[in-house]
């Protein structure tokens, strides 16, 4: 039997978390077992009491919390925060989160969880605006990681568009802006031109922002916009497209009876050959020849046969369409005067205009003289009119043309009886 100077000290039974033997151990490195003489000090010469101690001050010693100023989103559902003393076991820890600026708060449980990070779920949060702060206390086996700590920085986000932008005022949407419009920043940017311009929103809510284009620069189809919003001093980040600039024709119904017209609108290109033009009229495509052209204004010339109505027209810019046809001109019949002498006896006469429907049944002639007729054939250029009763008195004979219930106007004279 060994003596009592051979004794060996045991080490002390302890029940441990493996959290709390981890911590003990970064306290406690035992050296290799050697026969120690004094009864009461273990290899590392470690009194048991002092052990003890050192137990009790791990368990005091609680959770920790990693300040974090990093950004996330307003979007944003879930929050990593980090620290220590965190418990794997995730029904031991409990999270208050709490946003403080609008003094919202939530208590939730991570849904992941290590000694170090853990992983929480914020939908409940509510609307967040960009700057506010989240702040986290945490509680791992009833022990609180004490004052509260920033653990996130909310940032604005930009949500992607390629809508048209038809006009010099754009609307962004996304989350996290504030609803006072000057704690709002747009840095907008013409990837095109290259042009730059630093806005305050003219509206704002928490999902949209309405700013002012006219700053940029002259904006032309085809034009990409990008977008950084800063709100509360912070940036949503990478800039974000927010639009396309697409050209837009002006509604206009004036009357014509030329084959030159204007076409007013937005986003035209000042070089000719950049905008296309496509005409219509009653149904036909109409070829068009781009004269001038201006950033909010197109000269065009078309040769095609034109017929009483409206003319509609769809501009393309850089590829970048108007989209659907839009009327630019009204067009009216047109008769051109002559004094022709008609032949004693005629059956027939002539009318020459523009704008009459090549189909005879959609034009009616109304003449002077107590004459009656029937249009029996015709182009958009010039009515065939069979005398259903002849002309009763001499003199200038002069007619009206309807075509398609347009009128030519006042009485011109196309003959002489």
């Amino acid at each position: 039997m060994a003596g009592k100077d051979d004794i060996m000290p045991q080490k002390p039974v302890v029940r441990r978390s493996a959290r709390l033997a981890a911590w003990i151990s970064s306290w406690w490195k035992p050296q290799p077992t050697v026969r120690q003489r004094a009864p009461f000090a273990n290899a590392a010469g470690w009194h048991p009491a002092q052990i003890l101690c050192l137990e009790e001050r791990a368990l005091l010693a609680g959770p920790t919390v990693t300040t974090n100023t990093a950004s996330i989103g307003a979007n944003a559902t879930t929050l990593v925060i980090k620290g220590t003393g965190f418990s794997t076991t995730l029904s031991q820890n409990s999270v208050v989160v709490k946003d403080t600026v609008s003094n919202k708060s939530i208590t939730v449980t991570p849904t992941v969880s290590t000694t170090t990070t853990m992983t929480v779920t914020i939908s409940t949060m509510g609307t967040m605006t960009g700057g506010d702060q989240l702040t986290a206390v945490v509680t791992t086996s009833g022990v609180s990681s004490g004052a509260a700590v920033q653990v996130a920085t909310i940032a604005p986000i930009v949500t992607l568009s390629t809508k048209a932008v038809t006009s010099t005022t754009l609307t962004i949407s996304g989350v996290g802006f504030s609803t006072i419009a000057a704690s709002n920043s747009v840095l907008l940017k013409d990837s095109v031109t290259g042009n730059t311009a630093t806005v305050t929103p003219t509206a704002a809510t928490a999902t949209s922002l309405t700013v002012s284009l006219s700053t940029l620069g002259t904006l032309t189809g085809g034009d990409k916009l990008t977008a950084v919003v800063t709100t509360g001093g912070v940036s949503s980040g990478n800039a974000v497209q927010v639009g396309l600039v697409t050209p837009l024709v002006t509604p206009n119904s004036t009357i014509t009876t030329s084959t030159t017209i204007t076409i007013d609108g937005f986003a035209f290109d000042s070089t000719i050959a950049h905008n296309k033009v496509t005409l219509n009229n009653s149904g036909r495509s109409i070829a068009g020849t781009i004269l001038t052209a201006s950033n909010t204004s197109l000269t065009v010339s078309f040769s095609g046969p034109v017929t009483a109505g409206p003319l509609n027209a769809t501009v393309t810019v850089n590829n970048i369409s108007s989209g659907k046809p839009v009327q630019v001109a009204s067009i009216q019949p047109l008769i051109l005067e002559t004094t022709t002498q008609l032949a004693p006896g005629a059956r027939q006469v002539i009318i020459y205009g523009f704008g009459f429907d090549p189909n005879h049944a959609q034009n009616t002639v109304v003449f002077s003289s107590g004459a009656v007729g029937v249009v029996t054939s015709c182009s958009a250029n010039a009515l065939i009119v069979t005398f259903l009763v002849k002309p009763k008195t001499a003199g200038p004979l002069t007619a009206i043309v309807t075509t398609r219930h347009v009128s030519s106007g006042a009485a011109v004279q196309v003959a002489t009886v």
